[in-house]
């Protein structure tokens, strides 16, 4: 038990410092030791998701979901990678799946900024926002800088590139 948790450990530090590939790395050596641990799928599903690898994150997520059908917010992860991935639908489902497990999520836009550039917009803003699942006393604070690219199409205006990345919370 002890050797799972100083590798889960040494996977979380990579993640918080960024280097994800290092984070799975530690995530595998986790599992060789307790794959039935539903924060480590967790944590491998945040890592895959930073790399853009969104079909093995949602892999990842599912497995959480199935060591605890009530994670809700594993079901809003799953969401993020669809969503992420084009597929609004299937992320709009699973948002929905997380609020009906007990996830409470709360995103608020802020200091948003426009500019026109002919036919291609560019917008700029912060979306903090908190995630709580019912067991949960605490939610989970973030804070993002998000990117949106439009351009005019014919049929009216169209996102062509969006980019979300974590913020440090500024003091209000």
């Amino acid at each position: 038990e002890d050797l799972f948790h100083v590798l889960f450990y040494m996977a979380h530090t990579y993640k918080e410092l960024e280097d994800f590939r290092q984070a799975l790395a530690y995530c595998a050596k986790a599992e060789a030791v307790d794959p039935k641990s539903q924060e480590l799928w967790n944590l491998s599903g945040f890592c895959h998701f930073k790399l853009c690898e969104y079909d093995e994150a949602i892999e990842c997520f599912e497995k959480a979901i199935a060591i605890d059908p009530g994670s809700a917010i594993d079901y809003a992860n799953i969401g993020s990678n669809l969503r992420d991935k084009g597929e609004a639908d299937g992320a709009i489902a699973m948002y929905q799946k997380a609020h009906e497990e007990g996830a409470r999520i709360n995103l608020r836009p802020k200091y948003i900024k426009v500019t026109m550039h002919g036919n291609v917009a560019l917008a700029t803003y912060l979306v903090e926002g908190t995630v709580q699942e019912s067991s949960d006393e605490d939610p989970q604070r973030q804070l993002n800088r998000v990117s949106l690219i439009w351009t005019k199409t014919d049929s009216g205006w169209k996102i062509i590139h969006w980019h979300a990345s974590q913020s440090e919370p500024a003091d209000d």
